[in-house]
This record gives structure tokens, sequence and C-alpha cells, in this order.
């Protein structure tokens, strides 16, 4: 009896440290991937415009969950080896081995992509991960051999430390320029200085932009004004209203109704580029558009 207890903590060692092999060996024909609960980590990668939420699989790939300056959260996984074909994948939601809990969420099927970034999943479907992640639940990503085989494989996202890298995410993203919404397209456009003027090359910007509006049915578009850091805040406020209101007009001249123009004005908030050389400043001064569903 001692020796059977003292085989099965080797076993549940050995499939810690070395999942896949446990997984192979105990379903012939599938595989399976995931870190070690001892070796599990978040990792997060920040920047002045971006933060990610990294998870390492061994010998697979690597997820994230990220957010970058005007865009709401989402979802990525990467491999180091791409498909050879289309295939889709079945994601789930389960309690992890420690918890003893019953049931399984379904969590839909996507369409898996043949190059290195094998999956991205749009904001509620990156949220549901995040929040079952947060609840210490277990993903798991089912699929066909990505070599072509009948062989199945399962990805799996380990729960463990997910909630201890969070904080830190979180302060990362507090701090982004955020949207309430999901672009559809976005485009830029740029002015000199003390300009409301648009050039020729924001003009032909407005053109293509005002086609792909015209174009899509049930569309609003959002107008964000900035300026460069020179000259106080309120003269800043009222040269971002003036280029927004510039954008607009010509909108408008190109059959978009006004009644489905938003405009929010921004002024030296959420600068592309703090430093103060003419690069920099020539970045910040611009009105971006964006086209979302109404």
């Amino acid at each position: 009896m001692h020796n059977s207890r003292e085989s099965g903590r080797r076993l549940g060692h050995l499939c810690g440290a070395a999942t896949l092999l446990c997984s192979a060996a105990a379903n012939a024909g599938s595989q399976q991937f995931q870190v070690s609960w001892e070796d599990s980590s978040w990792a997060v990668e920040s920047s002045a415009r971006q933060c990610a939420l990294v998870h390492e699989i061994p010998r697979f790939g690597r997820v994230r969950f990220e957010q970058s300056s005007g865009r709401r959260m989402q979802f990525s996984m990467a491999v180091d080896q791409p498909p050879v074909q289309n295939q889709t994948v079945e994601v789930r939601s389960e309690a992890p081995p420690w918890q003893h809990q019953p049931g399984v969420r379904s969590l839909g099927k996507f369409e898996l992509s043949r190059g290195n970034k094998l999956l991205e999943l749009p904001h509620e479907q990156a949220l549901r991960l995040y929040s079952e992640l947060e609840q210490g639940r277990q993903q798991v990503f089912r699929f066909a051999d990505l070599g072509g085989g009948k062989a199945e494989v399962e990805v799996v996202l380990v729960p463990v430390r997910f909630r201890t890298a969070l904080s830190t995410f979180k302060e990362c993203t507090a701090a982004l320029f955020s949207l309430d919404f999901d672009p559809l397209v976005e485009e830029t456009v740029y002015f000199e200085t003390a300009s409301d003027l648009l050039d020729l090359q924001a003009r032909k910007a407005l053109e293509v932009f005002a086609r792909q509006a015209r174009r899509q049915p049930n569309v609003r578009v959002v107008l964000g004004g900035f300026s460069d850091a020179r000259g106080d805040e309120r003269y800043n406020l009222e040269l971002s209203r003036r280029r927004a209101a510039m954008v607009t007009r010509f909108l408008r001249s190109r059959g978009l109704s006004g009644k489905l123009i938003e405009t929010r004005i921004f002024g030296t908030r959420e600068s592309i580029d703090p430093a103060k050389n003419a690069k920099a400043l020539a970045a910040n001064r611009r009105v971006t558009l964006w086209l979302a569903s109404q």
C-alpha cells in the first residue's frame, strides 16, 4: 500500500513537470500542451501605449491578453509551428484538478488562422476568458493536430499565478487612453502648428474614410481632436475643437450626416509621443477618426 501511494506521488510530480508526456501516455492519439502547475507564470509587459499579460506554453507557443491605447482588451494565441490546414478550435472552461468542482463551461468555437498567430479573439470573448481565469478556472483549447495528422491537441491555460499578475496589469491598463467601443476602421490626419487647415494628404485620407463610412450601414463616426503640448490648456482644447470641426465639415461635404458624427476633444492628453522634438510634436497635432457600430 505504501509503495502504491509513493508511485502515485511520483507520477503526479512527473505530470507536473512534463504534462505533454503524461497526457500522451494517458490518452493515446492525443497531445496536451501546458506549463506545469509549479512553473506556471503570467508576466506583464508594458509600454507607454500598450499592456500585455503573457503566458508561455512550453513546446507550443504563448497567449496574450493585450490592450493598446485607444483599444479594448483582446486575446491572441501564437504558435512556434503554424498549422498546415484550416481548422476550428473548441474552447471550454474547467475547474483545475485541485478544486474538485464539477461542470464544464463551453466558451464557443472559433476559426484558426494559418500563420504563427493562430487565434485572435475580440473584446467580448477575451473578457470571458479573462474572467474565467480570474475565477481560478483553467481554459482548454481543443483542435486537430496542427501538422495535419489525426491526433487531437489540447492546449491548457493554467490559472496559477494569474491573479498575482492582475494588479500590475490593471495598473498598466488604467493609464492607457481608452475607448468605450471597438473601432471598425481608424484613420488619423495631421495638422501644421497652430493650424486647423486640411492639407492635401489629409483630404485624400478623409476621402477614403468617407467612402468606407458610406458603404457600411448602421455605423457612426467618432472624432478625437488633439494638439501638441505647446501653449496653455484652454488654447489647446479650443484648437483641438477647431480641428475636429474642420474634419466634420469635410465629411459632411462628402455625404455623411452630421447626426452620425460624434466629437471628443482631448487637447494635449493622450500624446502619441511625449518628447518635445519636432517629430513628436507633429505626431500629436492630429484628429483621429474611428468608424464604430451604432
